[in-house]
This record gives C-alpha cells, sequence and structure tokens, in this order.
C-alpha cells in the first residue's frame, strides 16, 4: 500500500512539473529571440560575432537567458535577457586586451578576408 501511495505521489509530482514547465515555456521568447535582442542592442550583425555562451537559467525568480559574445579578440558583449518578455536585464561590454591564441578565431578571421577578397574580385 505505502509503494502505491509513493508512486502516486511520485507521478503527481513529476505531471505538475511538466505543467509548470510547459507553461513557463510557452509564454518565454527562444534562445534565437535572445540573441536578436541582444545583437540590436549592440548594433551588430550574427555574422560579425562569435557567440560563446546562450543558456536559459532561472535566477531571481524568473527564466533569464545569458548571452555572451564577442566581435574580435577584445570586445566581448554579456547580456541578461528576461525569458518572459525580452526586456534586457543587464549588459556589459568589456574590452580585453587578450593575448591567448585562438586557432579557430583567426582561422574564420582569415576565411573571411579571403571571402571579401574574392567577392572583391569577381
Amino acid at each position: 500500500m505505502k509503494k502505491i501511495i509513493s508512486l502516486i505521489l511520485a507521478a503527481a509530482a513529476i505531471l505538475t512539473m511538466a505543467v509548470f514547465a510547459n507553461a513557463a515555456s510557452a509564454n518565454q521568447i527562444t534562445v534565437e529571440q535572445a540573441k536578436a535582442i541582444a545583437l540590436e542592442h549592440a548594433n551588430l550583425k550574427e555574422e560579425d560575432v562569435k557567440f560563446t555562451k546562450s543558456e536559459l537559467d532561472f535566477d531571481n525568480g524568473r527564466y533569464e537567458y545569458d548571452i555572451e559574445f564577442r566581435t574580435d579578440r577584445f570586445n566581448e558583449y554579456d547580456y541578461t535577457i528576461d525569458a518572459e518578455n525580452g526586456n534586457i536585464l543587464k549588459f556589459e561590454h568589456d574590452i580585453e586586451k587578450s593575448y591567448d591564441f585562438d586557432f579557430d578565431y583567426i582561422l574564420s578571421l582569415i576565411i573571411r578576408f579571403f571571402e571579401n577578397l574574392f567577392r572583391q574580385a569577381v
């Protein structure tokens, strides 16, 4: 009898969590919308940045997107965006002088350079 009651309570708890999760996500913006909000605020285009973080967190009693990206080796942007209404809750722009070698970033710059060179030649 105790096992049956425990199973019923566990099933009820799981069902309740699923209902609340669906209700929360139905009213939320998507991660792509959060990225677009951050890019628009920074006056940048997606092809000009490299996203380093984009995740949904539950913090301060609400769902928030933590969006981070950089434009080059020195410009870093960090946004906290309300997942319910898309409002920017926090914004930071840092210009950091980092001399760490980032092969992927250097390669992307080289590729972009040659793509632009090729477009001009054609």
